[in-house]
């Protein structure tokens, strides 16, 4: 279902644009804590739908700031480290914010 949704927003997106292979950056959400272990599973899967997506349009690219952020101690088990960037169980403190944006912007123009 999410998979469809957001292939239905992208084509909604091109149609506003007018232009049918108008470039699409889709960025998966890093850990968030307080989901259910259900929850988790499906959330996790959400960047493999995205990927799915990505691999069958060439037009559109997908970072995956959930694998990305990991690497940078955003997980479950470091909760300590997940204190220092997320304000809530899912908003970002600002150092967790400019953290996030800075490794999306290396992954999409290198280091």
């Amino acid at each position: 279902m999410f998979r469809a949704d957001t292939e239905r927003l992208i084509a909604r997106i091109r149609s506003w644009s007018g232009k049918p292979d108008f470039p699409i950056i889709l960025m998966s959400d890093p850990y968030r804590k307080g989901l259910s272990p259900t929850s988790e599973t499906e959330y996790a899967r959400y960047s493999g739908a995205l990927r799915a997506i990505a691999a069958s349009d060439p037009a559109v690219l997908v970072i995956n700031s959930r694998r990305l952020m990991a690497e940078r101690g955003w997980k479950a088990d470091q909760p300590n480290r997940l204190s220092e960037v997320l304000f809530d169980d899912v908003h970002y403190t600002p150092r967790g914010a400019i953290e996030l944006a800075e490794e999306e912007m290396k992954a999409l123009l290198g280091p």
